[in-house]
């Protein structure tokens, strides 16, 4: 009897123990099985941002060939508006022995000839050179753009001291140098800068936004109690490595607040 119950319990304790590995098996599975469904799911998200992306670009390209045709067009039509050559047929004719007024009215009838054909080259020369110009801004047209606020305080600064905004939250086409501020023109154009600084309570900011060394436009923040802002925004028509960066002027032992409180900001509009 004894021994019937040890089988009996050796039995029941192989077929728990069965079930139990069974069953962790299934909970791997399952785990697996959610793993790999999360997994497709984010790779389905990025598909459908690629195909989005790439359906952008397709959009931008069809833009740029449409406004490429129709400068090709235009110079086209204006190269098909050539200048009449001169009807010689209505022209006297020297026939050996004719005046000396008819050789000098040929003579004359061929000048003319040869002026207009000067003139017609040389216009399609300069409207080719501006299709090529129209062109060649199209393709390289470039974006630049940079926004930085300070980190620390800035305290106890003096007269032509550069202010700092070295936390670089935008720098497209690397303009802005980001350890000392100053921005350098990559390309001509025409640029909007804005500067907006914070004083400490009780203390004034005097600030100059400078193009080249030369202060261009003037930054004041001041109040008797409690933070003030200042801020200045400035157009400038800029040739290539023209600096522009933000300095003290006109006082000493000047701080400027941090924690993103200051900003510098440019932007190539045109």
């Amino acid at each position: 009897m004894i021994v019937q119950y040890v089988i009996g319990f050796c039995l029941f304790f192989a077929f728990s123990h069965g079930l139990s590995k069974d069953e962790n098996k299934m909970v791997i599975l399952e785990k697996r099985v959610k793993d790999l469904e999360d997994l497709a799911t984010k790779l389905l998200r990025k598909v459908d941002l690629a195909e989005r992306n790439i359906q952008s670009l397709l959009s931008e390209n069809i833009q740029i060939k449409k406004e490429l045709k129709y400068t090709s067009d235009q110079v086209q039509d204006l190269e098909n508006q050539t200048i009449p050559m001169t009807d010689w047929s209505s022209s006297p004719r020297y026939t050996g022995y004719g005046s000396i007024k008819s050789l000098q009215n040929m003579k004359n009838l061929g000048q003319n000839h040869k002026n207009h054909s000067e003139k017609g080259r040389h216009l399609r020369q300069l409207e080719f050179h501006q299709f090529q110009q129209y062109t060649h801004s199209i393709m390289t047209k470039q974006r630049i753009g940079f926004t930085a606020v300070t980190t620390d305080h800035q305290t106890h600064m003096g007269i032509n001291q550069s202010i700092l905004f070295l936390n670089v939250i935008e720098n497209v086409g690397n303009g802005l140098d980001p350890f000392t501020s100053v921005f350098k023109a990559p390309v001509s154009g025409l640029y909007i800068f804005s500067v907006s600084l914070v004083n400490h309570p009780g203390l004034e900011v005097r600030a100059s936004i400078v193009k080249n060394g030369n202060p261009v436009v003037r930054i004041f923040s001041g109040d008797s109690t409690t933070y003030a802002s200042g801020t200045s925004t400035i157009v400038l028509d800029l040739s290539i490595n023209d600096d522009v960066w933000v300095r003290i002027t006109d006082a000493s032992d000047i701080n400027i607040n941090g924690g993103a409180w200051s900003s510098f900001t440019g932007v190539l509009v045109s």
